[in-house]
């Protein structure tokens, strides 16, 4: 049975990208009101040593579909010129 994502909840798994102080010590995804989003977390510490996870939330759109130029059949040249 694969995974399903149900809405109001998500996952977060250790960042094994992490190569520098400031990247995320945590990475995943999770799906409030219909919508998906990436979320990240940081592993802290407070004054007293108690610890905790700073989070930050980013709504997951859609990359643009790059289509190549068509390539015209007049513009390709296939006679061998020798």
């Amino acid at each position: 049975m694969a995974y399903e994502v149900r809405d109001n909840s998500g996952s977060m798994f250790p960042n094994n990208k992490k190569v520098a102080e400031n990247h995320a010590d945590l990475q995943g995804s999770i799906r409030v009101g219909g919508v998906d989003y990436w979320i990240n977390g940081w592993n802290k510490k407070t004054n007293n040593g108690l610890s905790w996870i700073s989070l930050s939330v980013k709504e997951k759109v859609a990359r643009p579909v790059v289509e190549e130029p068509e390539t015209k059949t007049e513009d390709i040249n296939d006679e061998i010129p020798f």
